[in-house]
C-alpha cells in the first residue's frame, strides 16, 4: 500500500511539472487579455493572439490551477514519508 501511494505521489508531482513546463513552453506570452488588436487578446508583451489561442490558454491555466494542489500535497506526502523513513 505504502509503494502504491509513493507511486501516486510521483505521478501527481510529475503530471503537475509536465503541465507547468508545457505551459512555459507553448504560452511565453501568458496570461492573455482582451484588448484592441484585430486578433482580440494580447499576451504580456503586446503580442496579439487569436480567440482560439486564448481559450486553449485557459484550458491550459484551469487545469494547472486544478492539478496543483494535489501535486503540493503529493510534495508534502513524499516529504513526510521519505523523513519517517530515514528515522527508522
Amino acid at each position: 500500500m505504502h509503494r502504491a501511494l509513493r507511486s501516486i505521489a510521483y505521478v501527481a508531482i510529475a503530471s503537475c511539472l509536465g503541465v507547468f513546463g508545457y505551459g512555459l513552453a507553448v504560452y511565453p506570452d501568458a496570461p492573455y487579455k482582451a484588448c484592441d488588436s484585430l486578433a482580440g487578446y494580447c499576451g504580456k508583451s503586446g503580442r496579439s493572439h487569436t480567440e482560439a489561442e486564448y481559450r486553449s490558454q485557459q484550458v491550459w491555466e484551469r487545469t494547472l490551477l486544478v492539478l496543483s494542489p494535489f501535486g503540493i500535497l503529493a510534495g508534502i506526502y513524499l516529504a513526510r514519508t521519505t523523513k519517517a523513513s530515514r528515522s527508522k
